[in-house]
């Protein structure tokens, strides 16, 4: 989105058509989304075995990481302030 919204922005808008109006360019940062997208898809199906492990090992590290962090602080009494508090009101 970084790159279609500098094409159509900074190139369609300053260089190429100063005079487009407001619909033409969003239209044309549409199509670049969608040309930047292919372009990509292109560049990743020679690496595609790659990308997908790669995608696998961030997504093992950041639950491996991140799941017990979440699941204490739901269930664990002690793990947050608010039930904390409870637990004193309680006791």
């Amino acid at each position: 989105m970084v790159i279609a919204t500098a094409v159509s922005h900074d190139i369609y808008a300053k260089l190429i058509n100063p005079n487009a109006s407001y619909g033409r360019r969003f239209l044309f940062s549409r199509i670049m989304i969608l040309v930047g997208a292919l372009l990509a898809a292109v560049a990743a199906l020679p690496r595609l075995a790659l990308i997908v492990q790669m995608v696998a090992w961030a997504f093992s590290l950041a639950a491996s990481t991140f799941f017990p962090v979440l699941l204490l602080g739901i269930f664990w009494k002690r793990a947050n302030a608010a039930a904390r508090s409870r637990e004193w009101q309680a006791g």
